[in-house]
């Protein structure tokens, strides 16, 4: 793939409209080696990178690499890896305000991470400074490994000494398909189209990253991927109110199994009373 176009340039179009444009090239090894892409109506930006010997260079002098041929370091900077070639710690970036005024910007995080026996992610420790972002996950064998439920736990200057602030998001599924999350009690349920794999309010670009499904503006720097949208939701399920989960379908895919789906969600409502939650609201 050389090219990745939405909106009215997929359709021989000039206006800008779409999620994303993006360009791809690759050397003879099929390495990328350079890309320019345009996120909604952010400003265009990229990447190149020079390959030797099936190793990214670029440039030669930032790049290295160990024994078995892993980067101990890149343009983030130093990586470390365990005994099974997994990325242990490394350099990375997180979007936020460590003061608490209401200011964020990019701030430099070391992340380090923590593998289970079968080699799945399941705890992960950012810091930055004296400010900690702690992740954990936990993870179903009998759906492969699948994430059922994830925590992290935001201890920083803004909290006071010996507090905290956390976040948890726990996963549902039926025959093996995730149908519904629930965010720190807030449910959103989730309907995948069979041919293409794409969620509700999800639109990522052909390599996999999230650039969110309506433009958040050129001027906002924060992750586009990350904004609210609107509560399609809000007229079947609303805060206070009994639900109607049979149209709610609607918001999807007109009422396509609108029954099936809402024995689903009729059942995961029932689990999340007997935990003192309710699609009525807490």
């Amino acid at each position: 793939m050389t090219q990745a176009l939405t909106g009215d340039e997929a359709r021989g179009g000039s206006t800008a409209d779409g999620a994303y444009k993006e360009n791809y090239q690759y050397d003879v090894w099929d390495h990328m080696n350079a890309r320019t892409n345009r996120i909604w109506s952010k400003p265009p930006d990229g990447f190149t990178a020079n390959y030797i010997n099936n190793r990214n260079h670029d440039p030669l002098s930032l790049w290295q690499y160990d024994a078995d041929g892993n980067p101990t370091r890149d343009d983030n900077g130093p990586n470390t890896f365990d005994a099974s070639s997994r990325k242990s710690s490394y350099n990375t970036s997180r979007f936020y305000d460590p003061s608490g005024f209401g200011h964020p910007a990019w701030q430099t995080a070391i992340d380090t991470n923590t593998y289970d026996g079968d080699g799945e992610l399941v705890k992960q420790l950012e810091a930055i400074g004296t400010d900690h972002f702690d992740s954990y996950w936990i993870r179903s064998s009998v759906l492969g490994g699948a994430v059922i439920f994830w925590k992290e736990v935001e201890t920083d200057s803004y909290h006071a000494p010996g507090s905290s602030n956390t976040i948890q998001l726990a996963s549902i599924y039926a025959q093996g398909d995730r149908i519904a999350q629930s965010y720190n009690g807030n449910v959103t349920f989730e309907y995948e189209e069979p041919f293409t794999g794409r969620r509700r309010e999800v639109e990522p670009d052909p390599l996999g990253q999230e650039v969110g499904s309506y433009d958040a503006g050129p001027d906002d720097p924060g992750d586009v991927g990350q904004y609210p949208e609107p509560n399609a939701l809000e007229p079947y399920i609303p805060k206070n109110g009994e639900p109607d989960f049979i149209n709610a379908r609607r918001v999807v895919n007109g009422v396509d199994r609108a029954k099936l789906i809402a024995g689903y969600a009729e059942k995961y409502q029932e689990a999340l009373k007997n935990c003192g939650y309710s699609a009525k609201g807490k």
